[in-house]
């Protein structure tokens, strides 16, 4: 699995980096417990990896640490293999992109700036570094999600962007996003995010008790990921939709380990379902 790492030191949550630097690791060793599986490897040789292939960018959240992104990352690999039948077209790489996401001590406010200094990063990265990719399907989880929305969203002059030859992203899957609930109304600045990516797939779960904390909820700041876009369907912006995942995730991290979800997914990636649906609800397994 390929990294993007922006962070100054990519073991420690502490500073950004000059410029990003671009790791292989080995996801089939006991990450865990090692955390020297990788190698370094240059922009170049990136880019050229890159070139023409199916690309999933996976954006983490808030904090985590870089082992437990990784064995993460691991776990969603693994059941994409289980999961997903040989036919299913998948992707050629998966990327993850780890970004300076805060201190010991959540801050919502100071965790809003970090996203900010990271979507500017990855705004370059997707117009630069994955520019030659065949296609991009983006997988953001909490925080994570605003980084990309926010990049998305706003041009390299950081105001809203409306004239983009063709969307950045095929698929956006943006899970428990920690962002507000109406930041797809009509007027807000993250609904031009949607105009950029041909799908943007929400899921949240009124169950997920990480995004009802009083940090999140002060000042009326329902986040996305806990209750989905507001308002009625037609108000929704064109090629998104809301997927109630509320009978099948109940933690924050439960989307990865969910086989409900990755039928979901993989119905997307086989066209057979359309995201012209709007409202879709998760539902369990019968056994």
């Amino acid at each position: 699995m390929l990294i993007i790492s922006s962070k100054k030191d990519i073991w420690e949550n502490h500073s950004y980096s000059k410029k990003d630097s671009f790791l292989d690791f080995d996801l089939d060793s006991e990450l865990a417990q090692d955390d020297t599986a990788f190698a370094k490897i240059t922009k170049k040789s990136f880019k050229k990896r890159v070139k023409g292939k199916r690309i999933l960018l996976l954006i983490h959240g808030y904090n985590p640490d870089f082992l437990d992104v990784l064995a993460s990352y691991s776990t969603l690999h693994q059941n994409m293999q289980q999961y997903f039948a040989k036919e299913t077209p998948a992707y050629d790489e998966v990327i993850g992109y780890t970004w300076h996401a805060g201190g010991d001590e959540f801050n919502y406010s100071e965790s809003k700036k970090f996203a900010a200094l990271a979507s500017d990063r990855l705004r370059n990265i997707l117009n630069k570094t994955l520019a030659e990719a065949n296609a991009i399907d983006a997988m953001t989880h909490s925080l994570g999600s605003r980084v990309l929305l926010r990049a998305l969203a706003l041009d390299k002059t950081g105001t809203v962007g409306k004239k983009s030859k063709q969307p950045k992203i095929r698929h956006h899957f943006c899970l428990a996003a920690s962002v507000s609930n109406t930041c797809f109304d009509k007027g807000k600045q993250l609904r031009a995010a949607t105009q950029q990516a041909k799908a943007t797939w929400v899921f949240y779960s009124k169950n997920d008790a990480s995004l009802q904390s009083d940090a999140l909820l002060a000042k009326s700041n329902i986040p996305l990921g806990l209750t989905g876009p507001l308002g009625k369907t037609k108000d929704f912006p064109k090629r998104t939709a809301a997927i109630d995942s509320s009978n099948v995730v109940f933690t924050h991290g439960a989307y990865k380990r969910s086989p409900v979800f990755y039928a979901f997914w993989e119905s997307v990636l086989m066209k057979d379902v359309d995201v012209r649906g709007h409202r879709f609800e998760l539902e369990p397994r019968k056994h």
